[in-house]
């Protein structure tokens, strides 16, 4: 794709659009888009995010760098079912109506009990929302595409929710791809009508858009109480979609694909005590970096103390007095009622994602210690 149409494709709207259709949903939303859901496919995608998303990627990565042409191998295990561009692409695209399904009730859910104009308002709103994307859609070719649409709606969704960067334009097709393919090899869509499948895509475009354009304007804005109204109607989405709590999942956060043949940390066995962790980078950063950054482990610890820094809550853990360097471990915003018990020296469960270095304490201000002191960051942790 060359720089014009990438520009073109960015699945994002001009501050213009965005000032124009966020005005009245930031005065009308009030939570109440539980009703325009009914995703019987939540479950299966939950079990194919994250770590197999991820998996298939490096597999993808591996077999380019080998000069392989095989697309659809997962990685540890290989794919049982082999599929065509053409078979992936006919399980996860649907013919249109030609008309928008899912517009008109959600407007109305959204201004329940709101004048006709506020209606009308709402309703031409979502409809430019609807049809911009659908516009960028096409111009990656992927039109009427359920698969770009639930990827969209997790990764921006997720950076929203979460507070993280945003994918490039790139790194979301491929995410799309991974997921098309292990949706089609799952038989996630296969029970679904046209109809069902053009529903779905229009709730989770539509949800999107409105939290991704409304975010942005309020941010832009410093509105923090419309920031957290739209954050809160993209975890909704985040847990519609996946049938996961929205902290869980992780599709912004990672590292490009491992091309190197490692394994990935296995986050599913024993708790690694966090100095384990301190010694290994210690001892080679490097190779703990290759180990351990943008991946999901638990760990199990002692915490010196809890603290709030720019409006997120760490925990400083406990460290031997070798280390030379700290651990700071961030919690995930919905853990505030487990955090507010913890005790100092209490040791604690925890499954979070390896940030790695992030540089000198004085970074954040908290206490000068020199930039020479490493701080290692574990990130959007959450207590077991």
């Amino acid at each position: 794709m060359n720089r014009k149409s990438a520009r073109s494709s960015r699945f994002c709207f001009l501050v213009s659009l965005a000032l124009v259709t966020c005005t009245p949903a930031a005065a009308q939303y009030r939570d109440n888009m539980g009703g325009s859901w009914n995703n019987p496919t939540s479950a299966s995608i939950g079990n194919i995010i994250n770590d197999q998303i991820w998996n298939r990627l490096r597999a993808k990565a591996r077999a380019q760098k080998n000069g392989s042409s095989s697309t659809t191998k997962a990685a540890p295990e290989p794919s049982t079912s082999q599929k065509t561009t053409a078979q992936i692409n006919a399980a996860v695209r649907f013919r249109s109506t030609g008309t928008q399904l899912k517009t008109q009730a959600i407007a109305n859910e959204l201004t329940s009990g709101g004048t006709p104009e506020a209606k009308k308002q709402m309703f031409d709103t979502l409809s430019l929302l609807l049809t911009e994307y659908e516009k960028a859609a096409r111009a990656q070719g992927k039109p009427n595409d359920l698969a770009l649409a639930l990827t969209a709606a997790l990764v921006y969704n997720s950076s929203i929710y979460n507070g993280t960067p945003e994918p490039d334009d790139a790194r979301i097709m491929e995410i799309r791809d991974a997921l098309a393919e292990l949706a089609t090899e799952a038989g996630t869509f296969a029970t679904m009508s046209d109809r069902q499948k053009q529903e779905l895509y229009e709730t989770a475009v539509i949800s999107t858009m409105l939290a991704k354009a409304g975010y942005e304007t309020a941010k832009s804005a410093g509105d923090q109480n419309t920031m957290a109204i739209y954050r809160a109607l993209a975890g909704q989405t985040l847990q519609a979609v996946s049938g996961m709590p929205p902290e869980k999942i992780n599709l912004t956060n990672q590292p490009a694909p491992d091309v190197s043949g490692s394994p990935a940390t296995n986050s599913t066995g024993e708790p690694i005590e966090h100095w384990t962790i301190l010694e290994e980078y210690r001892d080679n950063q490097v190779a703990a970096a290759a180990k351990y950054n943008g991946k999901r482990i638990t760990i199990v610890g002692a915490v010196d103390f809890i603290l709030v820094e720019k409006g997120k809550q760490l925990a400083r853990m406990s460290v031997p007095a070798w280390s030379g360097i700290q651990m700071f471990c961030v919690f995930a915003p919905s853990q505030s009622a487990v955090v507010a018990n913890i005790q100092p020296n209490q040791r604690v469960v925890m499954e979070c994602t390896v940030l790695g270095d992030t540089g000198g304490v004085t970074r954040i201000g908290r206490v000068d210690l020199g930039s020479s002191v490493g701080r290692y960051t574990l990130d959007n942790c959450l207590i077991k």
